[in-house]
């Protein structure tokens, strides 16, 4: 139901990146990555397992991940979360946002 950064925002703040996947039912980890391109030249800047400590759910509709880099000021990004990475408690997957500008935003 929300991202944050929000798709499309062009004033994030550089630097540390925590995003936030809020979602309108329970959400539970599963497997699969969590990435962090940056859009000029569709470099992967950073890549976290879905299952790792980088990547926290600190209630049940909410999913939090901190890359392990920190964003250029006046920088496109993109999130691309793998298909599968979650699942709703009825076992259903979360298609995720497999395509590199479905999630994005630029640093100020």
């Amino acid at each position: 139901t929300a991202l944050s950064p929000r798709n499309g925002d062009n004033q994030v703040a550089a630097g540390a990146l925590p995003c936030t996947m809020t979602f309108d039912r329970p959400i539970t980890k599963s497997t699969c990555t969590i990435s962090l391109y940056r859009l000029g030249d569709r470099k992967l800047m950073a890549s976290v397992p879905v299952e790792s400590d980088a990547v926290t759910t600190p209630d049940e509709k909410t999913v939090e991940v901190s890359f392990p880099i920190t964003t250029e000021p006046k920088t496109g990004y993109s999130i691309v979360l793998s298909k599968g990475a979650l699942r709703d408690r009825d076992d259903m997957i979360f298609l995720g946002m497999p395509m590199l500008g479905q999630w994005k935003f630029v640093t100020r």
